[in-house]
């Protein structure tokens, strides 16, 4: 309950706007967010003739291999972790991304909006990537703390808009005249495959308060190795623990954008 400044426990007379100071001193209330984690593996086999019989070493290969296939594992989860449009499915295999957050969250429109345009004809524009940071609320007021993701189709549409060109040569957003594309009215454009194959109802694009999300860790990459005699080959092992979650819960921190349902 309220502590009054002499109190047991005085909360002090810090609280949100809005509310008039009547000396009950509620103060600031905190909350706890649990964070866990996911493991993600992978393996590969080297065979004894494959290594025999190359002349470039193909273990270092093998490793870059598994790189970039963690790397791309943690990008398609971050962004569509436990959705349907994700790799991992949604049976908790994978942490909630982005578009999984946003969708569940999601009540009148306030973080996720569906193209009125039908799909053959949906091109994205500056103004639909403004338009989604506008329904963000006071977590898309500075454009530096707000991240464009699209896929690369819409990317590409986003390129060809007047307004973007624009936008792109005005002050200290020339990216066009120094040879970046990627930002729309001061905020980044990142391009991502990992979104679905673009189609009805699927997903193309989200404007994100990056702040508001964490990635725990337990640890990071470990790769081991071992070779299995009887099948005359290495296996290698990679594995690492990590999560994704937002801090505030249910914040307008990301909003998604959907093509037009059938």
């Amino acid at each position: 309950s309220n502590q009054v400044a002499s109190g047991s426990s005085p909360h002090g007379n810090l609280e949100e706007r809005g509310d008039t100071y009547d000396g009950t001193y509620s103060g600031v209330d905190l909350t706890e967010r649990t964070l866990s984690t996911k493991k993600l593996i992978s393996q590969s086999y080297l065979g004894n003739e494959t290594e025999e019989d190359a002349i470039l070493p193909i273990l270092p290969l093998i490793r870059d291999s598994i790189v970039r296939s963690h790397a791309r594992g943690i990008e398609n989860a971050i962004l569509v972790g436990d959705h349907a449009d994700g790799v991992y499915g949604t049976s908790q295999a994978a942490f909630d991304g982005l578009i999984a957050i946003a969708a569940a969250a999601d009540s009148s429109g306030s973080h996720l909006t569906q193209s009125a345009t039908a799909f053959a004809s949906e091109s994205l524009t500056a103004a639909t990537l403004l338009n989604a940071r506008k329904k963000m609320g006071k977590y898309g007021i500075n454009p530096r703390d707000v991240i464009y993701i699209v896929n690369s189709t819409e990317y590409f549409n986003l390129l060809s808009d007047a307004e973007f060109q624009d936008v792109n040569l005005v002050g200290n957003m020339a990216t066009k005249l120094n040879g970046e594309i990627g930002e729309v009215f001061g905020s980044k454009v990142i391009v991502c495959d990992e979104f679905a194959t673009p189609a009805v109802s699927k997903f193309y694009g989200a404007a994100v308060y990056a702040k508001n999300y964490v990635m725990p860790r337990l640890r990071g990459v470990t790769i081991e190795s071992d070779y299995e005699v009887a099948n005359q080959r290495r296996v290698l092992v990679a594995s690492q623990r990590l999560g994704f979650t937002d801090m505030i819960a249910n914040a307008t921190s990301v909003h998604a954008l959907q093509y037009k349902g059938s």
